[in-house]
């Protein structure tokens, strides 16, 4: 499958406007158990972006790891550049369970709220990880690196030495998920 990096950009950047214009983004906890919870799709997305920095060329998305789902599971998609490519994807599709993945899920949340993110939108990598990561739920919102990536300017807010290695541990967790279970090599 041949994807120009700023195709995948715009598939994830149209993914998560889709998301946030539908309105109907809800987190969902599978021990919640009332009627009226059971009978409404509760949707999220989790979308890691690695390859977020560039400068005059812009920047090379050389990984993505993006996971949607509602309160009866969720499907995981990873796609990774192939070597000596800048141009061409290998990407992997799974499922995941709601009971498998709600757990991580509600300590993603717990971990991004406490974490900043660049200001203004897009201009500096302030954990230095060339990953981009963005949490949608009902109740919350958090994306760091703009959807066209990060470019030369500087951010007014900075993270600490602490919150980037926070920042490192959520990158493993969400990267695990799509190494775990997006097994299936998609069509070409």
């Amino acid at each position: 499958m041949m994807q120009h990096p700023i195709r995948i950009a715009v598939f994830v950047f149209l993914s998560l406007l889709l998301v946030l214009l539908s309105g109907n983004f809800f987190f969902f906890h599978p021990s919640s158990s009332s009627s009226s919870q059971q009978n409404n799709k509760m949707a999220f997305q989790v979308v890691l972006r690695e390859g977020i920095t560039g400068g005059f060329a812009g920047p090379t998305i050389k990984q993505v790891v993006d996971i949607q789902g509602d309160n009866s599971g969720a499907s995981i998609t990873q796609a990774t550049l192939k070597p000596q490519s800048k141009t061409d994807y290998h990407t992997q599709t799974g499922g995941v369970s709601a009971e498998q993945l709600s757990s991580l899920l509600d300590l993603l949340k717990q971990e991004l709220q406490a974490l900043p993110t660049e200001d203004p939108v897009g201009s500096e990598d302030i954990y230095g990880q060339d990953i981009s990561l963005s949490f949608f739920s009902d109740d919350f919102q958090w994306s760091n690196g703009g959807p066209e990536g990060c470019s030369q300017g500087e951010s007014s807010t900075k993270a600490s030495d602490e919150q980037k290695e926070k920042f490192k541990e959520i990158v493993q967790i969400v990267k695990g998920l799509g190494d775990q279970y997006a097994v299936t090599v998609a069509a070409e």
